[in-house]
């Protein structure tokens, strides 16, 4: 029976990253090819303090103390690769299939980061801590997250084969997992967690106070620390294991 859970697990999963990177090029838009030198340039956004990032765009990100905005690419790229603030929110995307890219990048800096969303294979790697009071997190569709931060709460929505690697530490941490998406933060030390993981999703945590932790539908939970467990619920070959 276990043979055939993970066996259905792992088919599962496949056909999930293989319809996600099917999705992500697009046969309705223009494909462009990169041409041409890489180029940086700076450019002028209003003040923001969360990033929305998608296609395939690669993003590195670190806190400082000016707000600043810097794309690498290709040459001919650059007028594809859009960004303007909505909301206080900086979106970066593009509506043109890019491929054979030498780079396609974009370098943020800024003093508070409250939020960040990623998907359809965007890429966020933090350069250095993050201090956050409050820091909500949003990954699917192949995007991919790996960030150090220290804050008060994280809170965390991942799906669709998504990818988050955190470390630091945290007062509190709220996951909402399903369809393959993988969160590690064993190197995360948080009080409370409170996780929540379906349809082959995968949590990997530490924690040191308080867990509550729901896992179905071949969810998997792993835990380190040695919390008080104020709830555990597990159906449908879900899983939750301390390590």
């Amino acid at each position: 029976m276990n043979i055939y859970l993970n066996f259905r697990k792992s088919l599962s999963m496949v056909a999930i990253i293989a319809i996600v990177q099917g999705c992500y090029i697009d046969p309705f838009r223009e494909t462009v090819y990169g041409e041409g030198p890489v180029i940086k340039k700076a450019v002028d956004t209003e003040y923001f303090t969360g990033i929305r990032v998608s296609s395939g765009i690669d993003v590195f990100l670190r806190q400082d103390e000016n707000l600043g905005v810097v794309v690498e690419a290709d040459e001919n790229l650059h007028e594809y690769i859009h960004h303007e603030v909505r909301n206080g929110i900086l979106i970066i995307d593009t509506e043109v299939n890019i491929r054979q890219a030498k780079s396609k990048k974009v370098y943020i800096s800024l003093p508070e980061l409250r939020e960040i969303q990623i998907s359809s294979a965007g890429d966020v790697e933090g350069q250095g801590k993050f201090t956050c009071r409050k820091l909500d997190i949003s990954v699917s569709s192949a995007g991919d997250l790996s960030l150090e931060v220290e804050a008060g709460e994280i809170r965390v929505s991942l799906s669709s084969a998504g990818d988050i690697r955190l470390s630091g530490k945290a007062d509190s941490l709220e996951a909402r997992l399903s369809s393959a998406g993988d969160l590690d933060a064993l190197r995360l030390k948080v009080e409370k967690a409170d996780v929540a993981v379906s349809s082959s999703g995968n949590a990997r945590i530490f924690v040191t106070r308080e867990l509550n932790a729901r896992s179905s539908s071949s969810g998997d939970i792993y835990y380190l620390g040695n919390p008080e467990i104020k709830n555990i619920h597990v159906s449908s070959a879900g899983r939750v294991k301390s390590l």
